[in-house]
């Protein structure tokens, strides 16, 4: 799904390593609710060190798509009857996943809202990132930076301003 680049940074040569050993994970909160089949809802969960929720935007990793970083909006957080955690979410694709390609005009940041919507395992959740309208954007590029700003929202920043109907 969405690579992760730098502002003004070529690709990166080789796929990221794979996670050797899933991260541990925990509900954060208290139960919202139960579902029609008995799975037990929640708004946010831990997974390692970083606590997520409902509505964040966030860096995926799959077996689906080997070591490859996609970009995902949590829909739900929910425990399954056997007590695995699971989250529904909403895919965000690069333009070259969609049926046009990549076109002259894309950002090298901007990614699609798609209606793709799948079900994983809360331990492939990455890290947080954060997923701008055009806008913002805008106001986000034109802020000063210095030597010593954090490289991490570079890489994890990016711009959504369609919506991609497959």
């Amino acid at each position: 799904m969405a690579s992760l680049l730098k502002r003004g940074a070529a690709p990166p040569p080789a796929p990221p390593p794979k996670r050797t050993a899933p991260p541990k994970t925990e509900w954060v909160g208290q139960q919202l609710s139960v579902g029609a089949n008995g799975e037990r809802l929640f708004g946010a969960v831990r997974v390692g060190v970083d606590n997520f929720h409902v509505g964040d935007t966030v860096i995926v990793h799959t077996d689906e798509f080997g070591a490859q970083e996609s970009i995902a909006r949590i829909e739900a957080l929910w425990e399954d009857s056997a007590g695995v955690k699971w989250f529904e979410h909403r895919w965000y694709y690069n333009p070259e996943e969609t049926s046009c390609g990549a076109l002259a005009g894309h950002d090298p940041r901007e990614i699609f809202e798609t209606v793709h919507i799948d079900e994983n395992l809360v331990e492939c959740i990455d890290s947080a990132c954060t997923v701008m309208d055009w806008d913002a954007y805008q106001r986000w590029l034109d802020q000063p930076r210095g030597d010593d700003d954090d490289d991490d929202e570079e890489e994890t920043t990016f711009v959504c301003r369609a919506m991609y109907h497959a």
